[in-house]
């Protein structure tokens, strides 16, 4: 089981990693670095291409914040990223590795491995998209095409890890948006605030980050339920004519919002329509 402190400590790093970015331009990105004995064989692939594809659809949409590129993630096209995980297991000497690996211009393998930091097992997905562009966003279809499980060693060895397909498209359609827009309200920011820390669950940030633009200073931030996603979000509220704006920064989480879709335009208007509702209660 993966502890508490790394979920917790997972969250707030890919939360700041998100609010903190910077633009990029369109070119695949791929940061992150394979790992120490991660250099495994195809043998025993297999195919699957029968699996259902995943479809992504982002909008036009100026609130949507650039991701920043950091050695943990994977940007396979502009918005769509994801991140490299690692996992310690101290009880049992195991480390637990997601990656995005060998990214080109269509395809990416997804490899979960579990290792002793030399010889370990794993699953490894090879996985394929194509980038369409209509007026209105764009979109990133996955197929999933190969399939490969592996163990190293002559003694001891790991168990492969239990991933499937289904778990590889729970992967897929999760990648995580960063969203930015503003809510006018009536009520001043005292309650505005108090209304939020009544809605919301709050946590408190291991250090004081940094807002890089306006450099305003955040302790915590919120969490909301978004189609049983956790969407974490900063809320910086000011007095604005008589009543208050909420300058609000969400990180959305993909998730299916028709079978096979993940339509992101969706899930914003949902975000927008939720957070608004408690700035303005």
């Amino acid at each position: 089981m993966r502890s508490k402190y790394f979920i917790q400590k997972l969250a707030i790093l890919t939360f700041i990693t998100l609010i903190g970015g910077c633009a990029i331009d369109e070119a695949l990105q791929q940061a992150g670095n394979s790992f120490k004995g991660a250099l495994t064989s195809d043998e025993g692939q297999i195919g699957v291409s029968n699996t259902r594809p995943v479809l992504l659809k982002i909008p036009n949409d100026p609130g949507i914040q650039k991701r920043k590129v950091t050695r943990d993630s994977t940007i396979i096209f502009r918005d769509v990223s994801y991140d490299n995980r690692v996992v310690t297991e101290r009880t049992d000497a195991e480390y637990h590795r997601l990656r995005y690996e060998n990214l080109t211009s269509n395809s990416f393998v997804v490899h979960l491995r579990i290792d002793n930091g030399v010889a370990g097992s794993g699953v490894k997905y090879g996985v394929s998209f194509n980038v369409q562009k209509p007026a209105s966003g764009y979109q990133v279809k996955f197929q999933p095409t190969t399939r490969n499980a592996y163990q190293e060693g002559l003694i001891g060895k790991f168990s492969v890890p239990k991933f499937n397909d289904n778990d590889l498209r729970g992967l897929l359609s999760s990648p995580q948006i960063a969203y930015k827009f503003e809510v006018n309200s009536p009520y001043n920011a005292e309650s505005i605030t108090a209304n939020f820390m009544r809605s919301a669950k709050f946590v408190n940030l291991p250090r004081d980050w940094i807002e890089p633009v306006t450099g305003k200073i955040f302790n915590r931030y919120f969490i909301s339920q978004l189609r049983g996603k956790d969407m974490m979000y900063i809320a910086q509220i000011y007095p604005y004519r008589n009543g208050s704006k909420a300058v609000i920064t969400a990180v959305i989480t993909g998730v299916e919002t028709s079978p096979g879709t993940v339509d992101f335009g969706v899930l914003i208007k949902e975000a927008r329509q939720l957070l608004q509702g408690i700035a303005k209660s």
